[in-house]
């Protein structure tokens, strides 16, 4: 798997299109105003005890995260920036004092870690976690801006005897914290499997790039009009959709180029808001169109409710190397059925 998710918010305003639970009620919002670059957007999330989950499909015994963080005005409370679950049972949890100098992870009410910190209302920072989970030889590790500031190791990490964590939680899950509003922005979840994205990702951008023509082959139909428009909307809606019931069918498409001009890429992320209209099992993989070489990425399984979907491709198929931007600005997106 390696990567499991990655939210840059610019696609989307209803939360639960994305993620799977807001914990706390419905005190988050989707906004321009709250992203982290001048042309992006981020989520403010407020309220006692509330957090976006995540559950990411699998029994991590290690998750690394990244995320970027401001507290736009200065507060008297704590806030709980993430937490990993395992099921409904919070393993261990990143709390910032209010004073914003100090970092503490806690497992339940036990404080497991106190780090030193200097930072300061109103300014973006990017944190880095990477926690492994036992109930006696757990870690976690602590990274801000790309600079490690610590790495503690023989923890108990877990509250449950399940020695791994199953949801990534943004904010907290549904406790008593008190909290003054905190932005985020650019979100990644990893675990340690595959040779890719399986570490550290250091401070990344999520920059999204929609449909703006139809690509090299156009399998799906259209409810209306051309197959490219049905899939452009933000937010997402379907009122317009492409579909299909053949299998290994393919809809690609054009898109926009990325705003960055320099840096590395670690994936792309093709995001589908899909839904299936028949019983049984269907899949879809995001597709990819390269040049004149095509690939797709992994597989979704479909529910009869719409949700956004991730595919997850780590190498330009044209090159099979690691994509570049001018890869990404050539290449083309879309959906393949596979089941």
């Amino acid at each position: 798997m390696a990567l499991l998710f990655a939210d840059g918010f610019e696609h989307y305003t209803t939360i639960l299109n994305k993620w799977d639970l807001e914990r706390g009620g419905t005190a988050a919002v989707v906004n321009s105003s709250y992203g982290r670059m001048s042309s992006s957007t981020g989520v403010r999330i407020a309220g006692t005890g509330h957090g976006l989950v995540k559950s990411l499909g699998v029994n991590a015994a290690t998750l690394i995260a990244g995320f970027a963080f401001k507290r736009p005005s200065v507060s008297v409370y704590d806030i709980v920036l993430c937490s990993f679950v395992d099921s409904s049972s919070v393993q261990c949890y990143l709390v910032l004092s209010a004073t914003m100098s100090s970092l503490r992870w806690y497992r339940s009410t036990t404080q497991l870690v106190s780090i030193p910190v200097s930072m300061s209302y109103g300014l973006w920072y990017y944190v880095e976690v990477k926690a492994t989970f036992n109930n006696s030889t757990g870690s976690v590790i602590t990274k801000i801006n790309n600079t490690q500031i610590d790495s503690t190791s023989s923890l108990d990490t877990c509250t449950t005897s399940n020695e791994y964590s199953t949801a990534f939680v943004l904010g907290e899950y549904g406790g008593t914290q008190a909290a003054s509003p905190t932005d985020y922005d650019d979100v990644y979840v990893c675990d340690t499997t595959g040779s890719y994205c399986n570490d550290f990702l250091n401070d990344r951008w999520i920059e999204t790039v929609f449909p703006t023509g139809a690509g090299t082959t156009t399998d799906w139909t259209p409810s209306a009009g051309a197959n490219w428009d049905c899939v452009e909307e933000v937010p997402p809606s379907s009122a317009q959709y492409v579909e299909t019931g053949v299998l290994n069918e393919i809809d690609t498409y054009a898109c926009g180029n990325l705003t960055s001009t320099s840096g590395d890429i670690a994936a792309v992320v093709i995001n589908h808001y899909s839904a299936k209209t028949t019983a049984g099992a269907r899949k879809v993989s995001g597709a990819v169109y390269s040049d004149t070489d095509a690939d797709v990425g992994t597989e979704n399984d479909l529910s009869t409710t719409y949700h956004n979907y991730q595919s997850v491709s780590y190498l330009d198929p044209h090159t099979a190397a690691a994509w570049t931007i001018a890869g990404v600005n050539a290449a083309e997106f879309g959906v393949k059925l596979t089941t």
